[in-house]
């Protein structure tokens, strides 16, 4: 009975830590960028 729960959370957990990952790159070549330009 907390097996499909489980997998749900993890399912979620792992999606949102995919995002993160996701907004961390972007953000990174963002600054990436910025730092390129202002040399």
């Amino acid at each position: 009975m907390t097996t499909p729960l489980y997998t749900a959370t993890f399912r979620k957990e792992r999606s949102l830590k995919f995002m993160q990952e996701l907004i961390m790159s972007k953000y990174l070549k963002e600054l990436l960028f910025f730092l390129l330009r202002n040399y």
